[in-house]
């Protein structure tokens, strides 16, 4: 099974060093205890999300609840805090929907969340192959904080892809979360993507 991931601010594979001809200092990693707690019986909001069986991951970057059969990468890949794969829908299933989170330092470009969305819709319409916009609009998250909600399609490769990002700037830093999947798959997981999305605590 082939682990396909593609994310935006292009994956760091356009990084804003890159995208704004500067350099900034990289971001050191903490050596921090982690834990990931199974949970045999899932709570209201996994029920909600129809997780039978759920895992909470927490570390002193981010808590992240996800279903028990998905798998979590936090090999840091292409600057990724983590990736969760979903598992496959079948024996020919060659692409695995899956959810990235990156925390990139922005302090040296005094970008705020309008320069930073401006900034990645360009990379998108620039990289992504026949891209299309689905949604752009900014909402409110249960804690009150104001994130952008992007959707868009567009082709890697030979695969169709369609795109859910919910971007967040606060305090230098971008910090966003993308969820990535089959266009004719898309509508499949949206809604179990945006309740994983919702577990999200950014530290």
């Amino acid at each position: 099974m082939r682990n396909f991931t593609l994310t935006l601010i292009i994956l760091s594979l356009l990084s804003l060093d890159q995208v704004l001809g500067q350099s900034t200092q990289p971001t050191s990693q903490p050596t921090t205890q982690a834990s990931t707690q199974p949970t045999s019986q899932p709570n209201s909001s996994a029920q909600e999300l129809g997780m039978q069986e759920e895992v909470l991951k927490k570390n002193s970057e981010y808590e992240i609840t996800y279903p028990a059969n998905w798998e979590l990468d936090e090999s840091g890949t292409m600057g990724t805090k983590f990736i969760l794969f979903s598992s496959p829908s079948s024996a020919n299933d060659e692409f695995k929907e899956n959810i990235n989170y990156m925390v990139q330092d922005i302090s040296a470009y005094g970008l705020d969340l309008d320069a930073f969305v401006s900034l990645t819709m360009d990379q998108i319409k620039q990289f992504i192959t026949n891209a299309v916009v689905v949604g752009n609009e900014k909402q409110t998250d249960k804690n009150g904080k104001t994130f952008q909600k992007i959707e868009y399609k567009g082709d890697q490769g030979a695969y169709k892809l369609h795109f859910l990002q919910h971007i967040y700037v606060e305090n230098g830093k971008a910090q966003f979360i993308t969820f990535t999947a089959e266009q004719d798959q898309f509508d499949n997981y949206k809604s179990l993507a945006e309740g994983i999305f919702s577990t999200l605590v950014r530290k």
